[in-house]
C-alpha cells in the first residue's frame, strides 16, 4: 500500500471516530443525561459541566497572553 493511501485511510478512521465522539458528547443531548444517570447529583453535574466549559477558556487566556507577544512568521499565509 502506498503512503498516500495509507495516510488517507488513517484520516478516514480518525474522522469516523471523531464524528461518533462529537455526537455523543454534545452538551445539550447525550452528555447531561449520562452524567445525571451516573451521579444523580445536580451539584456534581454542575461541577463537571462548568469544568468542561471553563478549563479550555483558562488555557486560552494563558496561551493567548503568551502568543500575543509573538510576531507572525508569514502574514501572507494567514490572510489567504
Amino acid at each position: 500500500m502506498n503512503d498516500k493511501k495509507r495516510v488517507y485511510i488513517i484520516f478516514l478512521w480518525h474522522a469516523f471516530f471523531l464524528a461518533i465522539t462529537m455526537s455523543m458528547i454534545d452538551f445539550n443531548t447525550v452528555f447531561p443525561s449520562l452524567i445525571s444517570l451516573l451521579t444523580g447529583s445536580k451539584i456534581i453535574f454542575g461541577a463537571i459541566y462548568s469544568m468542561l466549559f471553563g478549563v479550555p477558556l483558562i488555557f486560552n487566556v494563558i496561551f493567548g497572553h503568551y502568543l500575543s507577544s509573538k510576531e507572525y512568521k508569514n502574514l501572507s499565509f494567514a490572510l489567504k
